[in-house]
């Protein structure tokens, strides 16, 4: 899309519903600082889209869309980091592709900055000889086996 490009009628509603759920308009125009009212005239066809406004609803489509991606890449490695060593691998050979898994000599490490949050959380309620707790030790393991820095849980 031209940066300098406006958004059809058509293309507003799926991308407002998408930042906004089902009643968009006002939420919407609050989002982008405009009146509701100018909005519904957007709606009409009465008012074509401001060249600045377009810009403005694709930068949050766009920063929503990463938002939703690193939570679910949190959750991803949250959850393989507590499975048996094979999988786990085999998972984030699949993830990091081929030529990465490679250069990483068959150590695939699943220590991720995204899930030092997940790490953190896990240290502090995980018990000794469990399986998020041998997650954990193997994730720790694998990162330190590759050069990778340590993501402790900050100590209280």
């Amino acid at each position: 899309m031209d940066d300098r490009a406006r958004l059809l009628l058509t293309d507003l509603e799926p991308l407002a519903i998408f930042l906004c759920g089902p009643r968009w308009q006002t939420a919407l125009a609050r989002r982008i600082n405009r009146s509701p009212r100018l909005v519904r005239r957007w709606v009409a066809g009465d008012r074509p889209i401001s060249i600045a406004a377009s810009q403005r609803i694709i930068a949050l489509v766009v920063a929503k869309h990463a938002e939703q991606m690193a939570w679910a890449r949190i959750v991803y490695v949250g959850m393989v980091g507590s499975l048996s060593p094979p999988i786990a691998a085999r998972l984030m050979a699949i993830d990091l592709g081929p030529a990465a898994a490679a250069q990483l000599g068959g150590r695939v490490s699943i220590v991720d900055p995204p899930c030092a949050v997940h790490r953190a959380t896990t240290a502090r309620t995980a018990r000794p000889g469990d399986r998020q707790s041998a997650g954990l030790e193997r994730s720790r393991a694998a990162g330190a086996s590759v050069g990778l820095p340590s993501l402790e849980a900050p100590s209280a």
